[in-house]
C-alpha cells in the first residue's frame, strides 16, 4: 500500500505542471506568435510531466506493478524537459546579444507598419477635427458677440421702458401700491395713492397697515391681503371702507393682485385703489330716484291706459260722428244741388224737344222761301252772306242735338247724385246693389279716363243677378266709394312710376352697340278694376258677395294687418285721413252684421270682400 503522503505529493506535483503549462500557453496565444516562439516545446513537455505524475497517481491508486517503467518514461521527460529549457534559454541569450529574433523580425516590421498607417489616418481625422472645431468656435464666438450686443440693446430697451412704466404708474390716476408678501410693509406708492389717502410715501415705505390705520381696520385689511395671498388669486375686487388722512372715512374700490416667484410662490402684494365716494353716492342717490320713478312711472302708464282707453273710444266716436256729419252734409248738399240743378235741367231737357221743332219748322220754311223766292233783295242777299245761312242750317241741328245729350247726361249725373247720397238713410230699406254701384262708378267716371300719359283704368263689371237686398244705402253707397276710390289712387300711383320707369329707360344713350329705345307704351295688360257680384247661401243665411279687384302693386304684408284702423293710412299727408276703410268696416260689419275682407299680394293686386246678408233680421 503506498501511502497518503506519496498520493498527495504526486497529485499537488500534478496540479502544478499543468498550472504552469496553462499560463505559459495562455501567455502565447495573448503574444499570437504560436508556432514561431521555442516556448511552445516548453509549454508542451510540462503539460506532459504533469500527465506522467497523474498516471503515477493512477497507477498507484489501481495498485500496478510497472510504476518503475513508468518512473523511467517520467525520468526521461524531465530530462528532455531541462535541456530544451536549457536550449531556449541560451538561445534567447544568443538573440539578446546578436541581434533580434529573425522570426518575429518580419511580424513586428508588419505590426510597425499598421501601426503607422494607423497613425496617419488619426493624425488625418484629428487635422479634420480640430478644423471643423475651430470653425465651430469662430462661429460661436461670433454668435456670442452678436448675442452680446443684443442683450446691450435688448438691456438699453429694458431700462427706458422701466423708465417709462416707472413714469406711467406714477402719474397714473388711481392708485398704485406694492407690498412685501411676507410681513405686509409698504414698498412702494405712486402720486394718486398718496393724494386718495393722504399719506405721503415717506409716511408708508417701510410701514404696515398698524402703523397706519385704526387697529379694527388694520386687522380687516390684513386678513384680507393674507386671504388673497393664500388664495393666490389672479385678481381679487373688493370695496373697502377706509380712513384717509384729511378726507376722513372714504369708499375706495381695490384691485389685489398677488405677485409669484419662480416657485410659485407670492412674493409682492400689488394694489391698484380707486376713491368711489361720490360715484357710490350718486348710484345711491340715482338708485331712490329710479325708485321714485318706477312709482311714477307706473302710475303714469296706469294712467295713460286709461287715457288710451278713453282716446280709442274718442277716436271712434269722432270717427263716426264725423263721417256721419260728412255724409249727412255730403247727403243734403247733393240732395239740395241735385234738386236746385234738377229743375232748370227738367225745363231745359223739356223745352229742347220744342225748340228743335221749332228750329225744324223755320227752317223748312226758310228753305221754302229760297225755293220759290230765288233772287232775294239786295239786303236779305247780304245779310245771308254775313251770317253763313249754310253752315247755320247744318250746324243748328247738331248744336239742339249736342244740347239734349248733355241735358239728359245732366239728368242722370243728377238722378245718380240722388242715389248715391240716399237721404233717406236712417232707415233700413230693400235696395238694388247695382244702382249703388252703378251711381258710384259714374261719380268716379272721370278719374277712370284716360290722362296725360296715363291710358286710363278699364272698368269690368261681372253683375250677377242679386235680390234686392236690405240695408242703408248711402252707408252702403259709402263702402263702395272708399273702397273704389282707394283702387283708383293705388292704379293712378302705379302708373305713373311705370311711366316714369319707361321714361328713363327712353332717355337711355342709343349709342351702345345693338342698343334699341323702348316703346313708349307698354306691353303690359291694362291696368283695372273688376267687379263682381254674387249671391252666397251656402250656409242656409243667404248673402251678397261684392267683389272689388284690381291689378295694382299690391299691399305689403306688414301693412295689411292695419289696414282698417282708425286713422291709418300710407298716402302722404293731405291725402287721406285714415278714416275711409275703418269707417267701411264699422258700416259693413258692425251695422249691417256682414264681412269685410281684404286679400292682397305684392305684385298680384289687392280684391276686397263684402258679404252682406240680404236680409237684416237674419243678418244680426
Amino acid at each position: 500500500m503506498l501511502s497518503v503522503l506519496y498520493l498527495s505529493t504526486n497529485t499537488f506535483i500534478a496540479a502544478c505542471y499543468y498550472t504552469i503549462a496553462f499560463l505559459i500557453f495562455q501567455g502565447l496565444i495573448r503574444r499570437q506568435h504560436l508556432l514561431s516562439n521555442p516556448l511552445v516545446l516548453a509549454t508542451i513537455a510540462v503539460f506532459f510531466s504533469g500527465v506522467g505524475h497523474s498516471a503515477h497517481v493512477a497507477l498507484a491508486v489501481g495498485g500496478h506493478e510497472s510504476a518503475s517503467t513508468i518512473f523511467a518514461i517520467q525520468a526521461s521527460i524531465d530530462l528532455i524537459t531541462v535541456l530544451a529549457a536549457g536550449t531556449l534559454i541560451a538561445l534567447r541569450r544568443y538573440y539578446s546579444i546578436f541581434g533580434e529574433d529573425p522570426l518575429l523580425l518580419a511580424d513586428t516590421q508588419n505590426q510597425l507598419e499598421q501601426a503607422n498607417a494607423d497613425l496617419f489616418k488619426v493624425n488625418a481625422n484629428l487635422e479634420s477635427l480640430v478644423a471643423k472645431r475651430t470653425e465651430e468656435l469662430l462661429q460661436t464666438n461670433q454668435k456670442l458677440e452678436s448675442e452680446i450686443r443684443e442683450r446691450k440693446q435688448a438691456e438699453e430697451e429694458t431700462r427706458h421702458l422701466q423708465n417709462f412704466l416707472n413714469s406711467v404708474v406714477e402719474n397714473l390716476p388711481i392708485g398704485v401700491f406694492i407690498k412685501e408678501a411676507n410681513d405686509l410693509r409698504f414698498l412702494y406708492c405712486n402720486k394718486a395713492s398718496e393724494e386718495i389717502t393722504g399719506y405721503l410715501k415717506e409716511d408708508v415705505i417701510g410701514k404696515n397697515d398698524y402703523d397706519l390705520f385704526a387697529e379694527k381696520q388694520a386687522d380687516l385689511l390684513t386678513a384680507h391681503e393674507r386671504t388673497v395671498l393664500g388664495k393666490q388669486k389672479l385678481l381679487d375686487i373688493s370695496e373697502q371702507q377706509i380712513q384717509t388722512k384729511h378726507r376722513g372715512l372714504r369708499i375706495f374700490l381695490t384691485r389685489k393682485i398677488p405677485l409669484l416667484d419662480e416657485l410659485g410662490r407670492p412674493r409682492y402684494l400689488l394694489g391698484i385703489s380707486e376713491d368711489i365716494t361720490e360715484r357710490k353716492q350718486a348710484i345711491e342717490a340715482l338708485r331712490q330716484s329710479e325708485a321714485a320713478q318706477k312709482q311714477l312711472i307706473a302710475f303714469l302708464r296706469q294712467q295713460t291706459t286709461e287715457l288710451e282707453t278713453a282716446m280709442q273710444k274718442l277716436q271712434n266716436t269722432q270717427s263716426q260722428m264725423v263721417q256721419s256729419e260728412k255724409m249727412s252734409s255730403l247727403g243734403q248738399l247733393v240732395a239740395g244741388v241735385a234738386h236746385e240743378i234738377n229743375n232748370p235741367v227738367s225745363f231745359i231737357y223739356g223745352n229742347l224737344t220744342y225748340a228743335d221743332q221749332y228750329t225744324q219748322d223755320l227752317l223748312y220754311l226758310l228753305h221754302l222761301y229760297q225755293h220759290y223766292y230765288p233772287q232775294p233783295v239786295p239786303e236779305i242777299q247780304v245779310q245771308q252772306e254775313s251770317i253763313d245761312l249754310d253752315f247755320v242750317r247744318e250746324d243748328l241741328s247738331k248744336m239742339l242735338s249736342s244740347m239734349k245729350l248733355g241735358a239728359d247726361r245732366i239728368r242722370q249725373i243728377v238722378l245718380s247724385l240722388q242715389n248715391f247720397s240716399r237721404s233717406d238713410q236712417a232707415e233700413s230699406k230693400q235696395l238694388n246693389i247695382h244702382e249703388g254701384l252703378d251711381s258710384t262708378l259714374l261719380i268716379l267716371q272721370h278719374r277712370l279716363k284716360a290722362k296725360l300719359g296715363n291710358p286710363g283704368i278699364e272698368l269690368i263689371k261681372e253683375y250677377g243677378d242679386l235680390p234686392l237686398v236690405h240695408c242703408y244705402g248711402g252707408q252702403i253707397n259709402q263702402v263702395f266709394m272708399n273702397i273704389i276710390a282707394n283702387a283708383i289712387d293705388a292704379l293712378e300711383e302705379y302708373s305713373y312710376q311705370n311711366l316714369a320707369i319707361r321714361t328713363i329707360e327712353n332717355l337711355q344713350p342709343s349709342f351702345v352697340q345693338g342698343y334699341q329705345k323702348p316703346p313708349i307704351f307698354s306691353t303690359e295688360p291694362p291696368i283695372s278694376i273688376k267687379i263682381r257680384t254674387e249671391v252666397l247661401a251656402n250656409d242656409g243665411n243667404p248673402r251678397v258677395l261684392i267683389r272689388i279687384r284690381d291689378n295694382g302693386p299690391g299691399i305689403p304684408p306688414e301693412v295689411k294687418p292695419k289696414l282698417f284702423d282708425p286713422f291709418f293710412t300710407t298716402k302722404p299727408v293731405g291725402k287721406g285721413a285714415g278714416l275711409g276703410l275703418s269707417i267701411s268696416y264699422q258700416i259693413v260689419v258692425e251695422k249691417h252684421g256682414g264681412v269685410l275682407k281684404c286679400f292682397s299680394e305684392v305684385g298680384e293686386g289687392t280684391e276686397f270682400w263684402i258679404e252682406i246678408p240680404i236680409n237684416q233680421s237674419k243678418g244680426r
